[in-house]
């Protein structure tokens, strides 16, 4: 599968600034204003029967989705929405398995889904229904996770899709839909 591509879809400028003097204490002065401009961030990440693996072993999976540029973002909005197929793998993920999934700017590395694991979009229980349930989920609909959120550098630039399942066979499902990241590009004064 191809790399998820990013697409700005829309730039704006900050209204301009009304002119900002010193405070009148010796030694402050504004020496430069300038107005800077806000580029608004659209990334949609399209998924087509992406595979995910899940080992018997370690009851946990991911695959990187993408790499958002190095630089400063502040994330306004995630929006999933998901077909989850389950390949049903004797004793793997039938449809009669719960599978829990989430987004986090690490892979995951445990079957508890928690930390950087998921702090991209909380967890998610998909409920044993099907073999193929839907993730359909909003940032907005966070419990803990505030939203908007910083990604300060490339450090935390990643974006994982992690999964989580008990199975006693290995296993996998596969994702197709499309994940969508609004974010303001704030710009990397190291860059």
């Amino acid at each position: 599968m191809a790399e998820p591509g990013l697409s700005k879809v829309l730039t704006e400028y900050y209204p301009p600034t009304a002119n900002i003097t010193a405070g009148g204490v010796a030694g402050v002065s504004v020496d430069k204003q300038d107005d800077v401009p806000a580029i608004l961030r659209k990334v949609t990440i399209q998924l087509a029967a992406a595979s995910v693996a899940i080992a018997e072993s370690e009851d946990y999976g991911s695959i990187l989705l993408v790499d958002l540029p190095d630089t400063n973002m502040r994330v306004y909005s995630v929006e999933i929405d998901l077909e989850l197929v389950k390949a049903e793998t004797e004793n793997g993920l039938i449809d009669t398995t719960d599978l829990t999934v989430g987004l986090g700017s690490a892979a995951a590395s445990n079957a508890t889904l928690s930390g950087t694991m998921i702090d991209r979009q909380e967890v998610t229980a998909l409920t044993a229904t099907d073999a193929s349930p839907a993730w359909q989920d909003h940032s907005a609909a966070n419990g803990t996770l505030a939203v908007p959120y910083e990604i300060a550098d490339a450090a935390t630039s990643k974006i994982y899709l992690n999964a989580a399942a008990s199975i006693a066979a290995d296993d996998t499902f596969t994702a197709t839909g499309t994940i969508t990241i609004i974010y303001l590009d704030l710009g990397n004064v190291t860059s």
